[in-house]
């Protein structure tokens, strides 16, 4: 794993998790001429599992441990790089079969949803070897002294043996050039934007809510749908399904703790249609909160575990209404904020989640029950520990979600049609 010195310049760098491709050493040239991470920088020909990583100076044993146990959970499997490719203004080999890395990519997001690769930028995962990157001219020649060496003199039939640890894996600091600056401020504006503009949405939503009526509010739920569908479509298979299971865990809880149990209640005493997929809002809200301070993680987890705790104080001693359900909700939430890998991410949701909860009872768009009905617990309007049923339900979409993500991304359809033709070939063969 790459180091850093405190308070120095690699504060800034961001980690990346690759599979070292020797046999590619060939391609080098070309990279050293043309890529911004090139070999006399220390960077080997190699496939992207994962870029951006968590931030250099974070990279640790506890990582490294947390990584290995997925490299061997992981199947052996050989590859080859068969075939020149391109991006806009990248030339790439693909390797084969690709299907290996990718599910070796979507474990390391389920363990770490705040990273989805590149940022999130693109559908779907495509593993590749980067030869060149510039002009065309630049790609046609690289392009032409490479092809002549595939398949077999290239990557072929490299093993992936995951032997726990680092194997397999190779963790590489990010780079001070103007163009990865460019990169990481473009990453941070978006996750800005896209931040502000969830919150705006769930904050007019619940605005508008407290004055329409029945069929006003079925227009909202649809309207809240459509929304949830635009903001997941761009992200990643894997990203996708967190943001359904978070929305299926989060109605579930819904239901119980308002139809059924009776906590709390919306102003039409009905569970409106709106508020699942606004649940899924709320984490991509709490995930683009996180990309925006990902430098400062460690201070927005400081931030909501004070937060949370003086909430919960204030709510035991100081404020007129007294809030011991609350307060026992605290200890779970920080307990997941000391101890879990996702905390900074369970710490960015639970200040979306506080300050939706304190705007929402403000207005009266629902009220908490003043004492836990059936038990006669003193309860807040909102109650401090509520986040941490939210922290349930994103813990429960990421054990889910790498089931999920195979039929979200098509390749659940896909493979079931291969098995078919399959089936079928040796009928059409008699």
């Amino acid at each position: 794993m790459g180091s850093a010195s405190r308070g120095g310049p690699d504060a800034r760098l961001r980690s990346a998790l690759i599979v070292p491709v020797s046999e590619a050493s060939v391609v080098d040239k070309w990279r050293e001429r043309s890529c911004a991470a090139k070999p006399s920088l220390g960077v080997p020909a190699h496939i992207t599992l994962l870029f951006p990583f968590v931030a250099a100076p974070r990279t640790d044993a506890e990582l490294v441990t947390s990584l290995g146990a997925l490299v061997v959970a992981s199947e052996r499997f050989e590859f080859e790089l068969r075939e020149a490719r391109r991006f806009p203004g990248v030339l790439y080999l693909s390797p084969a079969p690709a299907a290996p890395f990718i599910a070796l990519t979507e474990a390391i997001l389920a363990r770490f949803p705040a990273h989805p690769p590149y940022g999130g930028a693109f559908d779907s995962i495509e593993p590749h070897l980067t030869v060149a990157e510039g002009q065309d001219a630049v790609l046609d020649e690289a392009e032409a002294a490479v092809r002549p060496l595939l398949p077999n003199r290239i990557g072929s039939a490299r093993s992936i043996a995951a032997r726990g640890g680092r194997a397999g894996l190779r963790s590489l600091a990010g780079s001070h050039s103007p163009a990865s600056r460019r990169l990481e401020a473009a990453d941070t504006l978006g996750a800005v934007t896209r931040a502000a503009l969830f919150a705006a949405y769930l904050a007019a939503l619940l605005a508008v809510d407290r004055y329409a009526s029945y069929p006003e509010q079925l227009g909202l739920g649809a309207l809240t749908w459509g929304v949830l569908i635009l903001a997941a479509r761009p992200l990643p298979s894997l990203q996708r399904a967190m943001v359904a299971g978070v929305v299926c865990f989060a109605t579930v809880g819904e239901v119980t703790g308002s139809l059924l149990w009776g906590v709390y209640r919306y102003r039409l005493h009905n569970l409106p249609l709106f508020i699942p997929p606004a649940h899924g809002l709320v984490y991509l809200t709490g995930l683009s909160l996180l990309g925006a301070l990902r430098r400062h993680a460690r201070a927005l987890v400081v931030t909501a575990a004070l937060a949370a705790s003086t909430w919960g104080l204030l709510g035991l001693f100081v404020l007129p209404r007294r809030d011991v359900a609350g307060a026992l909700g605290v200890p779970l939430l920080l307990g997941f904020l000391w101890r879990s890998r996702n905390r900074a991410l369970y710490a960015s949701v639970f200040l979306v989640v506080a300050s939706l909860e304190l705007y929402g009872t403000a207005i009266g768009t629902w009220r908490w029950a003043p004492t836990l009905p059936g038990l006669g617990v003193p309860d807040g309007n909102p109650p401090s520990g509520v986040a941490s049923g939210y922290v349930w339900f994103d813990v429960m979409a990421m054990l889910v979600a790498p089931l999920l993500a195979p039929i979200m991304s098509g390749r659940f359809r896909r493979a079931s049609r291969s098995r078919a033709r399959l089936r079928r070939a040796p009928a059409r063969g008699r």
